[in-house]
């Protein structure tokens, strides 16, 4: 990460290790084993895409020790842009789960850039399940094998 990104999740906890980011960075978990990185002044994918093949990079560079067992992390990443001078943080995280979550879907420990085909399928997908819930509860889905 650069100095000026910001790593943050709803309840904001400033870190303890003065040497690990600037000052005014913070960092905690966005949720279970998710981070949301905020980088400012980037507007290209390809600059949040060469930020996060590093991140990867360092994961995978970096094993850490469990119980005498050398373990290496990957990461999967879903990037969101805004083209909006003012965007809400509500809508880029979504983006960027969406984005993650087809990262996630093509084999992990990679970065997928968000796009709005992505957010296409993911109402398709959201769509399908609440009319296969609706299904289920009215008993119209009968299961043959």
């Amino acid at each position: 990460m650069r100095g000026e990104d910001t790593v943050a999740r709803p309840e904001t906890t400033r870190i303890a290790e003065p040497n690990s980011l600037s000052p005014e960075s913070v960092l905690s978990r966005f949720g279970g084993d998710q981070f949301a990185i905020l980088l400012e002044g980037t507007s290209a994918p390809s600059d949040a895409m060469r930020i996060a093949k590093r991140m990867q990079a360092a994961l995978a560079a970096t094993p850490f020790d469990l119980d005498g067992s050398q373990l290496a992390s990957t990461a999967s990443i879903g990037i969101a842009l805004s083209l909006s001078p003012s965007p809400r943080a509500e809508d880029l995280l979504q983006d960027a789960d969406i984005a993650l979550r087809r990262a996630k879907a093509l084999g992990g420990a990679r970065c997928e850039v968000f796009d709005e085909t992505m957010h296409s399928r993911a109402e398709g997908r959201l769509r399908l399940e609440s009319a296969l819930r609706t299904a289920l509860d009215q008993q119209q889905v009968r299961l043959f094998y």
